[in-house]
């Protein structure tokens, strides 16, 4: 089992929302929308509406996880 199915149980939906990922991930909902906004955490726009895919998160914090949370994985170039 993922960190993040403890909070999204619900298998048959693709996406989860700004909400969802806070709970997961045990920080603020600002926070998650800033994260989204810079690209740092894996999430798209629908319309007015910020989602993250479920897959693509579930693989970002297990990334994050095995890199000490030091915001080198994910791709973002950081040194």
């Amino acid at each position: 089992m993922s960190v993040a199915e403890g909070v999204v149980s619900d298998l048959s939906r693709l996406t989860i929302s700004p909400g969802e990922a806070a709970a997961a991930l045990g920080v603020s909902l600002t926070l998650v929308y800033e994260m989204a906004r810079s690209g740092r955490l894996p999430a798209f726009r629908v319309g007015g509406r910020w989602l993250i895919s479920r897959r693509q998160f579930e693989e970002w914090v297990e990334a994050e996880a095995a890199a000490g949370w030091t915001g080198r994985a994910a791709g973002r170039g950081e040194a």
